[in-house]
């Protein structure tokens, strides 16, 4: 886990995962507090999982995204991270 902080004060932090098994990486979350974002937090800190995934030499580095959210989707993309369909979900509450 990686924080970003004003002071004392958290303001975004990203965690990632190591998998030795298929030698990869998941970035599991990446969030900055609404009153900081739009400072370019999320894509610094997205930069150190991918800092940390070079170092570790992973075959691939993976994370998922909201599909409504236009400005992670806009980092991820502009990172390089594929769009790769698959993935559905049927909320517990739904049913």
């Amino acid at each position: 886990m990686t924080k970003a902080a004003n002071g004392k004060q958290w303001v975004g932090m990203t965690a990632a995962g190591y998998f030795p098994t298929t030698n990869s990486m998941y970035n599991m979350m990446t969030g900055v507090e609404p009153e900081y974002r739009g400072r370019g937090i999320a894509l610094a800190l997205k930069l150190l999982v991918i800092r940390c995934a070079r170092k570790y030499g992973v075959a691939y580095l993976r994370t998922n995204n909201d599909s409504e959210n236009v400005p992670m989707l806009t980092v991820n993309r502009k990172l390089g991270y594929l769009p790769v369909p698959g993935k559905y979900l049927l909320c517990s509450i739904c049913l």
